[in-house]
């Protein structure tokens, strides 16, 4: 397959310049106080080439994140893989994801005061993600509850708790000052989920 095509008055120059622009704005203004102009000024074009490529500032946002994250969810399932227990590979889940994120965060450059006000913007754009990580998590505890190291009777809803509980840590964690505590308490967090997902289960056979 040979390079993209561009659209009269469209360009890679003019498309990796734009992120390049927005993705300082986003990390000195924030996301409300940016407008395109800012963005067009700074990387040295007009507002209408801004357009040409984004058709809003969500839509800039989300290409800023999916540029920045890369293969922050191949990386994760690889790792996942790796693991030799389901116990190990659900701890790999959990660590390495707030790694990876973290490692987005700081490439990105964003305040930790202003997560908050990107977290509910970049929502819709990590659907598909969220989407991958669910069945990467239920897939786990599957497995744990087939092979009996856990004592689950529905893996998808266990899945879709944890999850839920996964990301109102990674707002924490992400938006917390108080970083090497947020960090702690995912730890112990793990821990508890490890205890009570294994509460019942089998003894392995000996």
């Amino acid at each position: 397959m040979g390079p993209p095509v561009y659209p009269r008055g469209m360009s890679s120059e003019h498309r990796t310049a734009i992120l390049d622009a927005a993705t300082d704005s986003f990390s000195r203004l924030g996301f409300k106080k940016t407008s395109i102009e800012d963005i067009a000024k700074r990387a040295g074009i007009g507002k209408g080439t801004v357009y040409l490529h984004f058709e809003s500032k969500e839509a800039l946002l989300g290409a800023v994140i999916d540029r920045n994250r890369g293969a922050v969810l191949v990386h994760l399932e690889a790792a996942v893989r790796r693991a030799a227990t389901p116990e190990a590979k659900l701890r790999t889940f959990i660590e390495v994801r707030e790694a990876q994120l973290t490692r987005v965060t700081r490439t990105l450059s964003l305040p930790e005061t202003m997560m908050l006000e990107f977290i509910p913007v970049a929502e819709p754009f990590l659907r598909e993600d969220r989407a991958r990580e669910l069945a990467l998590l239920e897939s786990i505890i599957v497995e744990g509850k087939a092979q009996g190291a856990f004592a689950v009777r529905e893996p998808r809803s266990v899945a879709m708790g944890l999850l839920a509980g996964l990301h109102g840590i990674t707002g924490m964690l992400l938006t917390s000052v108080e970083g090497a505590r947020q960090r702690a308490a995912l730890s112990e967090m793990l821990e508890l989920v490890l205890r009570g997902l294994k509460v019942g289960a089998r003894e392995p056979s000996t």
